[in-house]
């Protein structure tokens, strides 16, 4: 963008996106007059770090997340994002959806050499209340039908940038959201222990400014662009064991109850270790201890457990590695169609299920194996502290996409099958990830 008319400023915008994602994660902005250049680096976590009243819509969280909205609307053309962490954009007690982009209004520039870039959205929020026949949709009263119990807001993000052409290489200026911060280059804030800055300086051996913000809290982005539907990925062929599970009156029986608010919010597992047709095994975990020591496993078809509050909606690297064991050490009457289920306070059911044989076994050696028939132990830990905190955020979705992209790593992607199904324990669909590398669960072909 150019500055006023009559100066020399321009500012520019370096899109930065991560090695297999298709979303800006992060943007380097360049002002450089006639004598200067100045700079700051700023990545999307920060918008969790800004003010954000959650009964109002302007905040400069809010601004910050439609700035890194409108980068990914440039780079790939995105008009809708969903709203993953639904403390952005909630007004009262109306749940965020989803943020859709009308026509971008008309930069603004004046002779201070304040920039303003604006941005008409449309805020679509969850409109049904927690009473009974004041949301009607074809499910019933207050059913989250979006045709029914969805309304949106019409509302106007401006977001600024200062030019300093004062000098200094690095006092730059910097996207405000609101009323948000301006400050200098460098080193953005650390997500993991919420200083301002970073003071670590850049020096041989010192990692204390090297962050990844997907290993603490908050994590990641609290977005996700919805792609084109006209740009599906290809039909998912049906699982014929997958698909009886929704007619078999025992499993859904005992699902149910690993998925009831009881099971789910006591603070230990809960399991079955299931061999079909009808033997469940019942087995419950020390008290906040995120597994269940099982023994025995001998002729099973599958383990059904709980993860209780506090724990991630998907399966655990130590829920994988188990699967992986049963398999290799041949404790399952069926390899092919070892499965494990599992429930969750943040999401619906799930199932990660042998797909491939030979993906599988080659998948398990990796991870548990070897090689003369026993378990590596090495192997498993790299495994555990290679993908347990990948595999841990607080939204169900996240999860699934990381837990996805950990098969995509380890060339395992026909190695198993991933599914998720209604809160009746039924229904079960396949999840997989769109070309673009987001979720996408629809019934099977």
């Amino acid at each position: 963008m150019s500055g006023s008319s009559g100066d020399s400023t321009n500012i520019y915008y370096i899109p930065f996106v991560r090695d297999s994602q298709n979303f800006v994660n992060a943007s380097m902005i360049i002002t450089t007059t006639q004598s200067d250049t100045s700079f700051m680096y700023k990545c999307d976590w920060q918008y969790s770090q800004m003010a954000n009243n959650t009964n109002e819509i302007s905040d400069s969280a809010e601004y910050f997340a439609i700035f890194f909205m409108a980068l990914d609307h440039t780079v790939f053309g995105y008009n809708e994002f969903k709203i993953i962490d639904t403390n952005l954009f909630r007004q009262q007690d109306h749940q965020p959806l989803k943020v859709k982009f009308n026509n971008p209004l008309p930069g603004q520039n004046n002779m201070y050499e304040l920039i303003t870039t604006c941005q008409n959205v449309n805020i679509y929020v969850n409109d049904c209340p927690e009473i009974a026949g004041q949301c009607q949709g074809p499910g019933g009263s207050c059913d989250y039908c979006y045709a029914h119990c969805t309304s949106s807001i019409i509302y106007n993000y401006c977001w600024t940038e200062y030019v300093n052409t004062g000098g200094g290489g690095e006092s730059g200026g910097t996207p405000t959201g609101g009323n948000g911060d301006t400050g200098n280059g460098g080193t953005p804030p650390d997500p993991c222990n919420g200083t301002p800055d970073n003071p670590a300086p850049f020096a041989k051996g010192n990692t204390s400014n090297v962050v990844n913000p997907g290993n603490c809290p908050p994590p990641g982005t609290g977005w996700v662009p919805i792609e084109d539907p006209d740009d599906p990925g290809p039909p998912v062929p049906c699982d014929p064991f997958i698909q009886p599970l929704n007619q078999n009156s025992n499993f859904i029986y005992y699902l149910k109850y690993l998925n009831s608010t009881p099971v789910k919010t006591q603070p230990y597992e809960a399991g079955y270790a299931v061999t079909f047709p009808n033997t469940y095994q019942f087995k419950v975990g020390n008290y906040n201890v995120p597994q269940i020591e099982w023994s025995n496993l001998n002729n099973i078809s599958a383990i059904m457990h709980c993860h209780y509050t506090g724990l991630a909606g998907i399966f655990s690297p130590n829920d994988i590695i188990l699967m992986a064991q049963i398999y290799i050490g041949n404790y399952a009457n069926d390899n092919a169609n070892l499965f494990f289920a599992l429930t969750t306070p943040t999401g619906n059911p799930i199932i990660m299920k042998v797909k491939d044989q030979q993906a599988f076994r080659a998948f398990a050696l990796s991870i548990v194996g070897d090689g003369v028939g026993g378990w590596d132990q090495l192997k498993m830990n790299q495994f555990r502290n290679e993908y347990t905190d990948k595999l841990r955020s607080p939204n169900q979705e996240t999860n699934m996409v990381a837990f996805l992209n950990m098969l995509k790593e380890m060339n395992a992607e026909n190695a198993m099958g991933l599914y998720q199904s209604d809160k009746n324990c039924v229904n079960w669909n396949p999840a997989t990830l769109s070309p673009l590398g987001s979720l996408t669960i629809a019934p099977c072909q």
